[in-house]
């Protein structure tokens, strides 16, 4: 499982998502995280 967390401008984090990949971890996997 992977979260990806984010900052605000007053220094509070917040998850801004949660990903499943599905298989074998693989640069098309991280292309669809990263672009969502």
């Amino acid at each position: 499982m992977y979260v990806a967390i984010g900052i605000t401008p007053e220094g509070r984090r917040e998850i801004l998502g949660y990903y499943l990949p599905g298989g074998m971890e693989s640069a098309y996997n991280w292309r669809e995280i990263l672009v969502i």
